[in-house]
């Protein structure tokens, strides 16, 4: 689970405490980034449901800072954001602009996802991962229709 689903769904006690685990949390997934990078790992997805919430200007800015710390020690990692259970409405227009290698879109419960994309188009430097399956029962799809 990516970093931002995972402080948005902890409880703080207080904000020195939240201001603490978002340090640590960052300096762990740097790490792990890290790591991962040393390994030769040629591809991680990071899974950020919350995404699909509606997201305020806090919400936002938090995302972004995060990312534009951990996204600066990706070294040779193709880093993939996956999104499901909805659209990314809120955000959209800054995942273009990020740095993220790919940009993985629900367009099943995402209703938006393919007007977002006729709206502003999709990034030339990333990859669009397309989840044209129902993941509450992929068992029930109908694959001739999704494909």
């Amino acid at each position: 689970v990516g970093i931002f689903t995972l402080f948005k769904l902890i409880a703080f006690k207080d904000e020195n405490t939240k201001q603490l685990a978002k340090d640590k949390l960052l300096q762990a997934y740097i790490e792990l980034l890290k790591k991962l990078n040393s390994l030769g790992v040629a591809w991680l997805e990071l899974d950020e449901p919350y995404l699909v919430y509606d997201l305020n200007q806090e919400d936002i800015a938090l995302f972004e800072e995060f990312y534009k710390e951990l996204l600066k020690h990706k070294g040779e990692v193709k880093i993939l954001l996956q999104s499901y259970f909805g659209d990314l409405r809120d955000i959209y227009t800054k995942l273009l602009e990020s740095d993220f290698d790919a940009l993985g879109l629900d367009f099943v419960e995402g209703k938006e996802s393919l007007n977002l994309i006729q709206k502003h188009g999709f990034a030339n430097d990333k990859i669009l991962f397309a989840g044209i399956v129902n993941g509450k029962n992929i068992y029930a799809n109908d694959y001739a229709k999704s494909l």
